[in-house]
């Protein structure tokens, strides 16, 4: 913890504060849903260790780690900053637990078969009080309250619609995160 917190001081401070917001979200939601708090709270906290980047150091680095770089990814590199987080936090923080780096590797996107983790980062970071991105937030954080999939469900509906009025792409990681919420709800 104390070497993301020193990496976190190399941020600018709005996304640090979001950053340590969102920990407290995620220890929240952990202790809420039965998730292991320990896990949430580091997990939260590195979700965006590497959002500062700009496009092309993403991309250098997502190259670099050898990570998979897709025509979407080229497109919209600030998605890459997830899996280039995990890959910091694994080879410059030496954190090598899998489940705290899948979780930050897909807190942009989402995934088909997310962990409880995975779903406690990504509505975390969603949800944290200083972060507000439709007028349907408040829903999102109301679903949080009781249950996980619903709020994840809410919220990449409204993610969806909004890509899809800006005319912006969508991440298949997306769209097959939500997908399977629809069936598992369903």
């Amino acid at each position: 913890m104390e070497r993301v917190e020193g990496r976190l001081d190399l941020l600018p401070s709005w996304l640090r504060d979001h950053c340590e917001r969102t920990s407290m979200v995620c220890l929240e939601l952990a202790c809420r849903f039965g998730c292991d708090p320990k896990k949430a709270q580091l997990a939260g906290l590195a979700h965006d260790i590497a959002r500062a980047m700009s496009s092309e150091e993403l991309l250098s680095r997502a190259k670099d780690y050898g990570l998979e770089i897709g025509w979407i990814e080229k497109r919209v590199p600030i998605l890459l900053h997830g899996p280039v987080g995990a890959e910091i936090l694994k080879n410059e923080l030496g954190i090598t637990d899998g489940e705290i780096l899948q979780a930050v590797s897909c807190h942009s996107t989402g995934r088909g078969g997310m962990s409880l983790l995975d779903k406690v980062v990504f509505i975390g970071d969603k949800i944290e009080p200083g972060k507000d991105l439709y007028p349907g937030m408040e829903r999102v954080r109301q679903l949080a309250e009781g249950n996980l999939d619903h709020a994840l469900l809410e919220f990449l509906n409204q993610e969806i619609a909004s890509l899809i009025e800006n005319g912006a792409l969508i991440h298949p990681a997306t769209v097959e995160a939500r997908n399977e919420l629809v069936l598992k709800i369903d």
